[in-house]
């Protein structure tokens, strides 16, 4: 009996060294006296550095990291709001820039994004039904007036809300009601992935239990995939199947959530997760992480977690360190792996 053999599916999306860099804007006569040498070309901040990974069609990546390290500008890059600087962007194994604009529309609508702040990412001047209706709209998801109030409703329901909130404006509603119509509009236009930015870091702490118990069963009802942006590791614990660490822009570390949490191998990581608080009778003493984290204007050569490092060593300080398997699905950019 002869064997066929199928290859595996594409990802849902793939990154290959995408970066994303941000300058100040400058005039005509600004640019001219850079390039006479009478002034100083403007800095650049490294937001997002070389970074590669991929993710699953299903799967559920927590991506963590400090504020300021770069995970927001990430997700926009993958939500399609920010054009990567450098590297590939694919979806389902495409290039996106090799697409045609209207394929990248389509891409762009099937990738939706969940703001942190339920109270900025919401329109006050206009109500649910049409914060929540006018993209199907535009897109020829419905038609008429008394469809897109019905889907609308079903949209609400799906998110947990009831219905007769559709004609009331943002500042009647409250924080958590808030951020279940952002994700109301987010699954409004059919999306099958959600980048999920800090989407629970501004609710009580009873709210968010019920927003991420909320997008677990959506999970399983459509068949979602998740890019979950997190600085709470209990949280990207709880509700990921994979967890990427972020550090300054790069990624250096990347595993399953078990191994993540049971066996994290990166110094960075490991100092994350001794912070994280955990019910127990024994003793602890917290010790935060020294120093702050650098500006990505002037970042540190070699290894960017050097000058916090507790083991570093002289090759950390002039060598980046490779994300490298250390075991299997587990990957970790570390020079101390490399010594004997």
């Amino acid at each position: 009996m002869i064997e066929i053999q199928t290859s595996a599916p594409a990802p849902r999306l793939e990154l290959r060294h995408v970066s994303r860099h941000f300058t100040k804007p400058t005039d005509l006569l600004g640019r001219l006296a850079v390039r006479a040498g009478l002034a100083q070309p403007e800095p650049v901040l490294r937001a997002v550095d070389d970074v590669s990974l991929s993710i699953a069609k299903g799967e559920v990546l927590g991506l963590v990291g400090e504020s300021g390290c770069g995970k927001s500008t990430l997700g926009r890059v993958i939500a399609g709001l920010l054009t990567p600087t450098a590297g590939k962007v694919l979806s389902n194994g495409r290039l996106v820039a090799d697409m045609s604009t209207a394929e990248r529309a389509a891409v762009r609508l099937k990738t939706q994004m969940i703001f942190q702040n339920p109270y900025a990412s919401l329109n006050p001047r206009h109500p649910v039904s049409r914060i929540v209706g006018e993209s199907p709209r535009l897109n020829g998801l419905v038609n008429g007036a008394k469809e897109t109030r019905a889907y609308v409703d079903k949209q609400l329901a799906r998110a947990g809300l009831d219905p007769e909130l559709s004609g009331r404006y943002p500042h009647q509603l409250s924080g958590g009601q808030r951020q279940r119509i952002g994700i109301a509009r987010a699954l409004a236009v059919q999306p099958d992935f959600l980048v999920c930015d800090e989407s629970v870091a501004a609710l009580d702490v009873s709210i968010q239990a019920q927003i991420i118990n909320l997008f677990m069963e959506l999970r399983e009802q459509s068949d979602l995939t998740y890019l979950f942006i997190s600085h709470d590791l209990g949280v990207v614990e709880h509700i990921s199947d994979r967890v990427a660490i972020m550090y300054l822009g790069r990624i250096v570390e990347q595993a399953p959530v078990d191994a993540i949490f049971g066996k994290p191998n990166h110094p960075y990581t490991q100092a994350l997760l001794k912070e994280v608080p955990r019910i127990s009778t024994q003793k602890k003493v917290f010790q935060p992480l020294e120093g702050e984290l650098p500006s990505p204007l002037n970042p540190p050569k070699g290894c960017h977690f050097n000058p916090r490092c507790p083991l570093a060593f002289d090759r950390c300080r002039v060598e980046r360190p490779q994300l490298k398997q250390i075991a299997a699905g587990h990957l970790s950019a570390c020079h101390l792996n490399e010594t004997p």
